[in-house]
């Protein structure tokens, strides 16, 4: 011991002989918080260093990455486009990097998405369930198709997707067509009815611009308003179910309930 401890360990030495036992015991209390003090710091500091250790180790094993990636639901939307969009490689990325949260992010700025179900099992599994929104018709602007969907909104269609939409619509058809509100109005219609509508054709008149002619798979037709098709295009099949066997072009032009049945010739 040199003499500057030696010194303070004297003058310490002195100053506890002249303590009464009161306060000798409230001076040992305040010794032993600070060794608890002490010792907690060294533990805390030995906990920090072993955990960062441990989190080191797991990134370095398989088990810190995504092992597989499963997806499921999409119709038009090519696996290998969600693939790019999440930015994930099996095997490669990083669990952490790739929670359910930030996956959905990525895929809802896709407009043919309407929903995304995510789930990161234990084993690193990236569950992909994707809902995409239901496409009215596409049709063919200059050299591009374009996809309609339900909501009025509209997309072109990259090359690599396979949209099979039931409707085509026609190319033949004014600049300032509303092509949106068509979309919404078609997107009411019940699904069987849209499934049985084989071309759409813009037949205006000099009364009414947005007038279309239905050519159905039945061979029948349908003369409609824009404005009519979600109030009288729900009423096709029945329509059909009580007329005969002849072919025939249904008028639903009018106001109310009201339809003309004619034959075709």
């Amino acid at each position: 011991m040199d003499k500057k401890n030696r010194h303070m360990a004297n003058q310490y030495k002195e100053i506890y002989d002249q303590l009464d036992s009161k306060q000798i015991t409230a001076f040992e209390r305040i010794r032993e918080r600070k060794r608890k003090v002490r010792r907690r710091k060294k533990l805390l500091k030995f906990c920090g260093i072993f955990l960062s250790l441990l989190i080191f180790i797991y990134f370095l094993t398989p088990f810190s990455k995504v092992s597989y990636v499963n997806i499921s639901g999409n119709v038009n939307i090519p696996s290998g486009d969600v693939l790019e969009k999440i930015n994930i490689n099996e095997k490669k990325s990083l669990q952490i990097l790739n929670l359910p949260f930030f996956v959905n992010k990525r895929l809802e700025k896709n407009i043919f998405v309407d929903e995304v179900k995510t789930k990161l099992t234990l084993d690193g599994q990236l569950n992909l369930e994707i809902k995409e929104k239901r496409i009215i018709f596409k049709t063919q602007k200059e050299d591009i198709w374009v996809a309609y969907f339900e909501t009025g909104e509209s997309a072109p269609i990259p090359p690599n997707y396979e949209v099979s939409a039931t409707l085509l619509l026609p190319v033949e058809v004014p600049s300032s067509f509303p092509y949106e509100e068509l979309a919404k109005k078609l997107a009411v219609v019940p699904e069987e009815v849209i499934n049985e509508i084989s071309e759409i054709q813009h037949t205006p008149t000099e009364l009414e611009n947005h007038r279309f002619t239905l050519y159905m798979k039945d061979q029948n037709r349908v003369t409609i308003l824009m404005n009519k098709i979600t109030q009288k295009l729900k009423w096709y099949f029945k329509l059909v179910a009580y007329s005969d066997e002849r072919k025939y072009e249904y008028v639903m032009e009018y106001a109310d309930d009201v339809v003309f049945a004619k034959v075709i010739n």
